[in-house]
Formats: structure tokens, C-alpha cells, sequence
């Protein structure tokens, strides 16, 4: 597998002010695209913590540029040539991502035999063209819609030791086939009306979250977990010195996996009530998670 798109470290990525930069200008696309307000933050808000991504079927990866990246590999993949040549043209106008590859290969060449496979640190999403029974019309160059492809497809994804999401609309098939797998559903709005869009996952749900900008139900939800982040922060900081580090030290305990518990964990809070390690829940908080703010790779396109 040849990487079609790699880039070295760059500062800058987009907002979505800037989405017009890469061209590509619609934000409501075809049934099953990630762009509708509310979809892409759903999907980012189930992803567990990890330290590969791959995307699957990637489009024009709106997940991709706009969720946090992965400290390790961040690679997205598609087998349609004028997909690929989107990206080209995107990092010929202006640099997108501090590490990212994309590949033109096929989903199921690389979940057979790609190495991050087997890395139990490593996310997979994947996005295909979904079944031809639950659309109301086939839309994409290179179509995914029978029922024999997407078996192998399943059969293929339940066999990695990975962690895994697929999206999909329910079908009898992705019932049957992934039965013991978690499942979250919600509304999606898209050019063949109000859809419900479903996330199949091979992990639970207590795993911590790779990007908490995202955390919530909906934008009300995350509205409302910004505001008591930011109102907690402030009783925090206005703490006594040692009274700050007693508290860090028991949410550290209380709501970390196990590792930081251990002595020289909890030794490593100050008495400021800082933490060595920046994702744990008494770090300054995070990216900031108003809607409005959200930060991308690139444009809001298609999937």
C-alpha cells in the first residue's frame, strides 16, 4: 500500500471558516454523509481513546479532519480515484493535518493485512455506501450496496482485535451479523429526508473518550457539560493551594483507569492542582466544545 497523500509537520489547520479554501461547498450531501449538524459530533463523542486511526470509505472524511488526531497513525482510505484527487487538491492549496496519510486501496485489503490491525490501541471507523435495500438511491462511483460484499465486510471487522465503529442504517443483515455489539442510533438529516443512523462498536461504553470536546447527547447535552466544566473550574481554581490537591487527588481516583492511581500518580498532583498527565479529568479542561469553534482538517463535504 502506497501512500497517495502524506504530509510532514504543518501548524495550521482549517476552521470552518476556511472550508471554502478547499473547494468542495456543499455541507448537506447524499444519504449516509457524516456533514449534518449534530452527526459528525455524535460519531467523534463514541470514540474511545487510541493511539492509531484508520477511516474506512473515507470520502471526503469529514470525521477525519475535524476529531482530534491520533498520537500514532492517522490514515484514511478510499478505492475512488476522484476521492483521492480531492485530497490532492486540498494539500496543493494549503497544508491540512500535522501527520496524515492517504491511501487509494481497497477496505478490506487493509483490514486483512495492514499491521495497525492488529493493534489493540488502534480505532477503525468505516463509512461504506450503505445497502441498496436502505437507500432511496445509489449515488456513489464505486458502490458497496450488495449484501455479499457487506458480509464480508462484517466478517472481516469482527475477526480484528482492534477496537471498531461501522455506520449504517439498520438492515436485517447488520442485526444478524453484528448482534453482540454495541449499538447507538440517532437522527440524521440528509437530501432523502430524516434518517436513523446507526454505530455499530466492539468496545463498551465506560472506555475514556479520545476527543471530550464532543461529549454529549446532542448540542443541549453539551451545552450543558461545558457549562459545569467551566463553572467547576473556576470553584477549583479559587481553592486553597492543598485543598485543591486533596480534591485532584480524589477525582483522579475516582474517575481514572488504573494506572493513575498508583502512588506515584497521585504523588505527580501539586499542590496547584496540576496533573502530569493533560487528559485526565483535572487538566485545564480541554479544547473548548461551543459548537461554533470546532476546529477541522479540512472541508465539510461529503462522508
Amino acid at each position: 500500500m502506497t501512500p497517495v497523500v502524506s504530509t510532514p509537520a504543518a501548524s495550521n489547520v482549517l476552521s470552518e471558516a476556511s472550508a471554502a479554501v478547499l473547494g468542495g461547498g456543499e455541507t448537506e450531501s447524499y444519504p449516509g454523509s457524516k456533514a449534518g449538524s449534530g452527526v459528525w459530533q455524535r460519531i467523534i463523542s463514541l470514540m474511545p481513546r487510541h493511539q492509531n486511526y484508520f477511516e474506512l470509505f473515507l470520502g471526503h472524511g469529514v470525521i477525519l479532519r475535524r476529531k482530534l488526531p491520533a498520537p500514532g497513525l492517522n490514515v484514511g482510505a478510499d478505492v475512488d480515484p476522484n476521492v483521492i484527487a480531492w485530497w490532492l487538491r486540498g494539500w496543493e492549496r494549503r497544508p491540512l493535518s500535522p501527520s496524515m496519510t492517504i491511501l487509494q486501496e481497497d477496505a478490506l485489503r487493509i483490514l486483512s493485512s495492514h499491521v495497525a490491525m492488529a493493534d489493540p490501541g488502534t480505532l477503525v471507523y468505516i463509512d461504506p455506501p450503505y445497502l441498496a435495500e436502505v437507500r432511496t438511491k445509489l449515488y456513489y462511483d464505486y458502490e458497496f450496496q450488495d449484501p455479499f460484499h457487506h458480509a464480508m465486510l462484517l466478517a472481516a471487522i469482527r475477526r480484528l482485535p482492534c477496537r471498531v465503529m461501522i455506520s449504517g442504517y439498520a438492515s436485517p443483515l447488520y442485526a444478524k451479523v453484528l448482534h453482540d455489539w454495541r449499538v447507538e442510533s440517532f437522527n440524521a438529516m440528509t437530501r432523502g429526508g430524516l434518517r436513523r443512523e446507526h454505530v455499530w462498536m466492539n468496545f463498551p461504553t465506560d472506555l475514556p473518550l479520545h476527543d471530550t470536546r464532543w461529549a454529549g447527547d446532542g448540542f443541549r447535552e453539551r451545552e450543558r457539560i461545558r457549562k459545569k466544566r467551566d463553572r467547576w473550574r473556576r470553584m477549583f481554581s479559587q481553592m486553597a493551594p492543598h485543598e485543591r490537591q486533596v480534591i485532584a487527588q480524589a477525582l483522579l481516583v475516582d474517575a481514572s483507569p488504573s494506572p493513575a492511581r498508583t502512588p506515584a500518580a497521585l504523588a505527580s498532583i501539586t499542590a496547584d492542582g496540576e496533573v502530569a498527565d493533560r487528559r485526565s479529568p483535572i487538566a485545564a479542561g480541554g479544547e473548548d466544545s461551543r459548537e461554533g469553534l470546532a476546529t477541522e482538517w479540512g472541508t465539510d463535504s461529503h462522508r
